[in-house]
């Protein structure tokens, strides 16, 4: 507290308008750090270069209110922290916003937001957050210049179906729960994709075979591909290698040794 107050009253002013880098967090080490910050009367408003701001550990929604001031902020990350969904547009208000993470968000039900379009922003991770709302299509309606998409732990709404076909989104990472069959959906509607990263658990997976034949039908510009399956095998472990070492067989062919 005493450092803090030493930069606060003789540092803190004169650079101000100089800073464009900022990370906030009311952790272990440093509890009271926003309210120390905020005791000083710098509200995030008086950061008028500010270009990247990190969110930890503290319950936002008060700061959330105070992101439209931050004319110059290109980067946004916020973890393990504390608002509603309806908060999401005060993120696509940002109108220099060019990346957005989110992860570890409590209280958070992403259905029907954001409700504004942002034609900067070009990078969005969610990870660590139970999707069960979530819907990709109208995330995509209002973000149309987004380009890296990064989904972890998303249950597919059984409405969720991709009408449209998107041309911005050159890389996808997603790991979901339940229904594979929506992946296709997807994968048919993204097909300037380079780079994919899925994750699955459970007993949701496809086989070598089956990802070459998504591969080559909707992702003609693919020269990346992570898979990473968890599945349950069944209590007889001899059936359970067995069926590892058929998926891995699968993709012992001369597509995926030879083009990928």
């Amino acid at each position: 507290k005493l450092n803090f107050d030493i930069i606060g009253q003789q540092y803190l002013p004169l650079i101000i308008d100089h800073i464009n880098s900022l990370y906030l967090s009311n952790d272990d080490e440093t509890p009271q750090q926003t309210k120390w910050l905020m005791s000083y009367n710098f509200d995030l408003e008086r950061f008028i270069q500010l270009q990247s701001l990190t969110l930890s550990t503290i319950n936002c929604e008060e700061t959330m209110n105070k992101l439209c001031y931050l004319s110059q902020l290109r980067c946004l990350n916020i973890i393990d922290c504390h608002f509603q969904s309806s908060y999401i547009d005060n993120i696509w208000f940002i109108p220099k916003l060019i990346r957005c993470e989110l992860n570890t968000i409590s209280n958070f039900d992403c259905s029907n937001v954001p409700t504004i379009k942002s034609f900067s922003l070009q990078y969005f991770s969610i990870s660590n957050v139970p999707l069960t709302k979530f819907s990709i299509e109208h995330l995509l309606e209002f973000t149309p210049c987004l380009q890296h998409l990064i989904i972890y732990f998303f249950v597919f709404s059984p409405s969720e179906n991709l009408t449209r076909t998107t041309s911005t989104i050159e890389r996808l990472s997603l790991a979901f729960l339940n229904s594979s069959n929506k992946l296709e959906n997807i994968l048919q509607n993204m097909s300037n994709v380079s780079k994919l990263t899925v994750r699955t658990w459970r007993d949701i997976y496809r086989n070598g075979y089956q990802w070459e034949n998504l591969t080559s039908n909707y992702l003609p510009k693919l020269k990346v591909f992570n898979l990473l399956m968890q599945f349950d095998s069944d209590d007889d472990d001899i059936n359970g290698e067995e069926q590892v070492d058929k998926i891995l067989d699968s993709f012992r062919t001369q597509f995926w040794i030879d083009k990928h």
